[in-house]
């Protein structure tokens, strides 16, 4: 059920991006690509933060870490 929520709200959105842009597929491409970025982004912080909890405890410098890392995703955003 959620994946075909997911797939729903994706073809959606791609979709009313492709009517309000058409005949200009870059443009859709690009924001394509820009929204890949961001997805890879967010992975890769929250795969950092997994990796500090992988002894089971959070230290409150890994705790330090991972604001400022998602301080920075936020203002790269």
């Amino acid at each position: 059920m959620l994946e075909w929520i997911v797939k729903k709200v994706i073809c959606g959105k791609v979709n009313d991006l492709l009517r309000k842009h058409k005949g200009n597929v870059d443009n859709v491409r690009d924001t394509l690509k820009a929204w890949i970025l961001r997805i890879q982004k967010l992975m890769g912080c929250l795969e950092s933060l997994l990796s500090k909890l992988d002894d089971g405890e959070i230290t409150s410098d890994e705790i330090k870490q991972a604001t400022e890392e998602v301080t920075k995703l936020i203002k790269e955003w």
